[in-house]
């Protein structure tokens, strides 16, 4: 019982971290830009012919246009290039290009990134939404002295209970993406709103390394511009900023895109993000062990739901907080089911990243290497 009580309390003082680090993300104010910089947008596309028409127009619409618009054919089978060229053939700041040597997003990002002329460069992916404030947002928060920034992200208005489903647990990430940037300490970002001076790509030698491992182009890039000077990354933590990415349509795409992230965090080097791994993977077996107890009842029973509704409650408040923030609804019944399902989603999860083949982008992925 001593056990459980302080792992449940080191839990609690987690949240209340991630708590402050957030709300210090959402206050803290960004800097004054004089005269706008000019930016390139870089986007890696495979087989997007369906969210091309909208990816264009989003990028044709933002009120700071962009430089240049880079976006790099990744070996498309569904007439992806062609098609980007016909919808930007009248406007020439866009480039499409095809990945002539190699395959995959990494190789595709690098090539993009060698062709940019501009000192910063935005990227972002090719299903998803920009408000026509997404660019304005986030160069008003690039500084000189900065290498990367992190942008917000989030899902589509959500529709059916399973993409509810989604947009809780992406609620999540999403706390724990600005909750250590708000403290200095950013474990995680995502590329589909990601901006880094291309001047420090080059410095750290942009994936060389691990651009083996098929997933993880945001994280990785933001490990080693963090092992290289910790202060030189930033955030953008305005819903103006935040870009709108695609639900998984199916159970079975969302569970091979689980499995395809988890798989990426055994080569992770950050050992602050390793910790984090394994103190939630304790905790969620510790919530499941408690709240299995405090059903079955016992003398101790009141303790462990006392300790269930402080966790539901603390929970409750920081995903409220980051949803209406970034002006997404809040369920309450997602957030019950997920109260429920997260333990078993959590371990199934990582279990199966070690020994499950994901495919992405039509590509099988090789078998993971036990380590």
């Amino acid at each position: 019982m001593i056990l459980v009580a302080i792992i449940f309390g080191c839990y609690f003082l987690g949240l209340l971290v991630i708590g402050y680090g957030w709300y210090l993300s959402t206050r803290t104010a960004q800097p004054t830009t004089v005269s706008p910089q000019p930016l390139t947008v870089l986007i890696a596309i495979r087989n997007e012919a369906q969210n091309l028409p909208l990816l264009i127009a989003d990028l044709k619409q933002q009120e700071h246009p962009p430089h240049r618009v880079i976006l790099v054919d990744d070996h498309s089978t569904d007439g992806s290039a062609a098609l980007a060229e016909q919808l930007t053939q009248m406007d020439p700041r866009f480039l499409v290009t095809r990945l002539a040597q190699g395959q995959g997003k990494k190789q595709a990002i690098a090539h993009g990134v060698s062709l940019a002329t501009t000192e910063w460069v935005c990227m972002t992916d090719a299903d998803g939404r920009l408000p026509v404030t997404w660019l304005a947002s986030m160069q008003s928060a690039l500084h000189a002295q900065h290498a990367l920034l992190i942008g917000p992200v989030f899902l589509s208005k959500p529709q059916s209970f399973f993409q509810r489903l989604q947009n809780m647990e992406w609620a999540s990430l999403q706390a724990i993406t600005f909750g250590t940037a708000g403290l200095g300490r950013p474990v995680m970002c995502n590329g589909a709103n990601l901006a880094f001076a291309k001047a420090a790509f080059l410095r750290v030698g942009g994936y060389s390394g691990n651009d083996h491992i098929p997933s993880g182009d945001d994280e990785f890039l933001l490990r080693k511009i963090q092992q290289e000077d910790g202060r030189g990354i930033s955030f953008c933590n305005d819903a103006r900023a935040t870009v709108f990415t695609a639900y998984q349509q199916s159970l079975s795409s969302f569970w091979q895109q689980r499995i395809r992230w988890a798989s990426k965090w055994r080569h992770n080097p950050s050992a602050l993000a390793k910790v984090m791994a394994v103190a939630v993977l304790v905790f969620q077996v510790t919530y499941l062990i408690a709240a299995v107890q405090a059903l079955m009842g016992g003398k101790h029973a009141p303790i462990l739901l006392a300790c269930v509704g402080v966790k539901w409650a603390m929970e409750a408040m920081l995903l409220g907080a980051v949803t209406v923030h970034h002006r997404q609804r809040w369920s309450l019944m997602a957030f019950l089911t997920w109260q429920v399902v997260y333990p078993f989603y959590v371990l199934a999860v990582g279990v199966s990243s070690w020994f499950i083949r994901y495919e992405w982008k039509g590509r099988p992925q090789p078998q993971p290497q036990h380590r």
